[in-house]
């Protein structure tokens, strides 16, 4: 029931196009490279776009009124650039299974999630986009997922956060002030700790001006309490003008 369906092609471009009314997913792509360049996939009954372990670049596209996921990130290395993702029932960007997008300068807008990380394994770089009007939350990530976002733009969301999973900090990361504060939810840790760096510690930096909401029992764990193959530490240096806040 998808309209598209492509297994094993090495390259190729779907341009100028329109992918719509699909009784599953408009498009679906296995282990392939093919780019889709002003292109229309819309009103799809599942994913507009499901990638899997494919290499590809979306660019300039309309991808909106899917009743999954706009674009679904399966073990893949996407470009996905310059869009106008809305109105998708899921979320505008779905990303699963050791993915490793870069999402540029996209509008990503009116979704029940703008961004949506759903493994601890997945990498992601978003930058440059503007991400509105969705009914959950702009983005859900893991812990590590945070230092790759920068330079994105937020308003409107229904909740004007970023939520983050409890996870594992294990390399340096740094993470800058969004303009909305990132939220730990109830009973979730972030821990921080590994032998990263030139000094073997795993350091996290907390920007200033950047703000965490922690929900209940939801915290940030530095180290080990008895083992120091595991050591970790916190730089949160704010200023007067940029406090850092934890609350």
């Amino acid at each position: 029931y998808t309209n598209l369906y492509f297994q094993e092609s090495n390259s190729g471009y779907f341009t100028n196009g329109m992918v719509r009314f699909s009784e599953g997913d408009g498009v679906q792509m296995i282990n392939c490279s093919l780019n889709f360049v002003n292109s229309i996939i819309r009103d799809n009954a599942y994913d507009g776009l499901d990638l899997s372990g494919s290499n590809s670049t979306i660019d300039n596209c309309n991808i909106l009124g899917n009743s999954h996921s706009g674009i679904r990130c399966d073990g893949s290395t996407l470009t996905i650039s310059n869009n106008t993702i809305s109105n998708n029932t899921n979320s505008g960007i779905l990303v699963i299974d050791v993915s490793d997008p870069t999402i540029t300068g996209n509008t990503i807008t009116s979704n029940n999630y703008g961004i949506y990380v759903d493994s601890p394994y997945d990498n992601l770089t978003a930058n440059g986009n503007t991400i509105e009007n969705n009914t959950a939350y702009p983005i859900r990530c893991y812990p590590h997922n945070v230092s790759g976002l920068y330079s994105n733009t937020f308003t409107g969301n229904t909740n004007q956060q970023i939520y983050v999973e409890g996870g594992t900090v294990s390399e340096d990361a740094s993470w800058e002030d969004q303009g909305i504060p990132y939220y730990i939810p109830s009973s979730e840790t972030i821990i921080v700790q590994g032998l990263d760096g030139v000094d073997n510690v795993t350091t996290l930096t907390i920007e200033p001006g950047v703000t965490i909401e922690f929900d209940t029992s939801g915290g940030v764990y530095i180290g080990h309490d008895s083992n120091s193959n595991y050591p970790g530490a916190l730089v949160a240096d704010g200023t007067e003008i940029d406090q850092i806040t934890f609350t």
